[in-house]
């Protein structure tokens, strides 16, 4: 059994088996050994002339490469290892203690004796203080009077940097 000797086609990137395809034969100054440009078919010959980038076309082998189309090895998925529950004990509790924090009835309790004690802290921290000054009290000028003052400021520079010339 003999072997065939394939080419690859020069725009596309397909195998050409002998027999088929057109080659093209650049003739410039009669000189014999410029390249010989296999093709698989006429459309990949004239697409070439046309200097049309083999990237561009989705068929070609090239862009197919480009973007991993069609490969033949396919990804093996990674397996992910298994999590096995361990019960690990709390050194320093006894079981009466665990049973008191698991219990929803004794977290409620514990919450709402921190939620009352958080409101109380609030109260407190409200009747010591004063009361606050106004937003307009407190900042310099509003914004519309500083948009004004840049605005003239501006204007300035510009008529100073145009008498400069004068």
């Amino acid at each position: 059994m003999s072997s065939f000797k394939s080419e690859l086609c020069t725009f596309s990137g397909f195998r050409i088996w002998p027999g088929h395809g057109i080659r093209y034969v650049p003739c410039v100054n009669m000189q014999s050994t410029k390249l010989v440009y296999p093709f698989i078919n006429h459309k990949s010959k004239s697409l070439f002339h046309q200097r049309v980038n083999p990237r561009k076309g989705h068929w070609a082998m090239f862009y197919r490469r480009m973007h991993k189309k069609g490969s033949v090895e396919e990804s093996k998925k990674r397996r992910s290892k298994r999590v096995t529950k361990a019960r690990r004990e709390i050194t320093g509790l006894t079981k009466e203690d665990l049973k008191k924090k698991r219990s929803v009835t004794e977290r409620k309790s514990i919450r709402a004796a921190t939620e009352k004690r958080q409101k109380d802290e609030r109260e407190k921290r409200k009747k010591g203080k004063v009361a606050r000054p106004t937003a307009a009290a407190q900042s310099g000028p509003s914004r519309s009077q500083t948009k004004a003052r840049h605005r003239v400021a501006g204007a300035r520079a510009r008529s100073s940097a145009g008498n400069v010339g004068r």
